[in-house]
C-alpha cells in the first residue's frame, strides 16, 4: 500500500498566473511533493508558483501539455515518487476534499487510476459514455503512465491514450471516476481575447484527442 508521502501533484501550466494559485493552495497541507511545469509561459506563471513552497520547472518555450505532464513525472521518478496527481492549472472550486477522493483510491490500492469528471457540456458527455472521460484531473500510480506509448505523451493526446491504455490492458472498469462537485474548468473564451480563437483552441483540443483514439485503434 502506497501512502500520500509517495504521490507527487503535477500541475502543468501555461500561462496561468492568475489562477494557479487556486490549484496549488489545497494541496499544500495534504501533498509534500508539488510539481508546477510552466510550459513556456509569458505572463509570470512561475514567478506566481514560486511564491509558494514547491517545485517549478520551466519549459523555454510552448511545448504542449503532454509533454509538460511528461518532465512532471520524470521529476517525480527522480525523487522517488511512487503514484503520480495531475491536475489541471485553471481549476476553480478546488479543495483538498477532492484531491483526497482522487488521491486515496489509488493509494490504497482500491483503483489502478481515478479521473475527476467536473461540470460536463453536452458534448462532454457524449464523450464521456462512449470514450471516458477526457479530464486532466487523474491520479494513478508511476506505473501506470509508463505503460503510455511515448508518442502519446505529446499535446493534448495523454488523456484520450490513457483511456485506451487501461482498454488495451484491461482495467479500464477498475477505474474510478470521481465526481469533483463545485469544481470547474476556466472556459477558453475567458482566456482568449476572440470567441473564434477560442473556438479554434476548444476544436484543437478534442480534434487531436478523435485522432489518438482514431490511431490507437488503427
Amino acid at each position: 500500500m502506497l501512502s500520500c508521502e509517495q504521490v507527487s501533484l503535477i500541475i502543468p501550466a501555461y500561462n496561468e498566473a492568475d489562477r494557479i494559485g487556486d490549484v496549488i493552495e489545497p494541496a499544500l497541507d495534504y501533498l509534500s511533493e508539488i510539481i508546477v511545469v510552466d510550459d513556456g509561459s509569458t505572463d509570470g506563471t512561475h514567478k506566481i508558483a514560486s511564491d509558494y513552497e514547491v517545485t517549478v520547472l520551466r519549459h523555454s518555450e510552448n511545448r504542449g501539455k503532454g509533454e509538460a505532464m511528461q518532465t512532471g513525472y520524470e521529476k517525480a521518478k527522480n525523487l522517488g515518487s511512487t503514484a503520480l496527481l495531475f491536475l489541471d492549472a485553471d481549476l476553480r472550486g478546488l479543495t483538498t476534499a477532492h484531491i483526497d477522493s482522487l488521491v486515496r483510491p489509488v493509494v490504497d490500492d482500491a483503483a489502478p487510476m481515478t479521473i475527476g469528471i467536473l461540470d460536463r457540456t453536452w458534448i462532454q458527455m457524449i464523450l464521456l459514455k462512449k470514450w471516458g472521460a477526457l479530464s486532466g484531473q487523474r491520479a494513478m500510480p508511476v506505473g501506470v503512465w509508463e505503460q503510455l506509448d511515448p508518442q502519446f505523451r505529446k499535446n493534448n493526446r495523454v488523456e484520450a491514450a490513457l483511456n485506451l491504455t487501461a482498454q488495451y490492458n484491461g482495467w479500464n472498469r477498475q477505474i474510478r471516476r470521481i465526481e469533483l462537485e463545485g469544481v470547474t474548468h476556466t472556459g477558453q473564451w475567458e482566456k482568449q481575447n476572440s470567441l473564434m480563437k477560442a473556438i479554434l483552441v476548444e476544436s484543437k483540443t478534442y480534434g487531436t484527442a478523435a485522432l489518438t483514439y482514431a490511431q490507437m485503434w488503427l
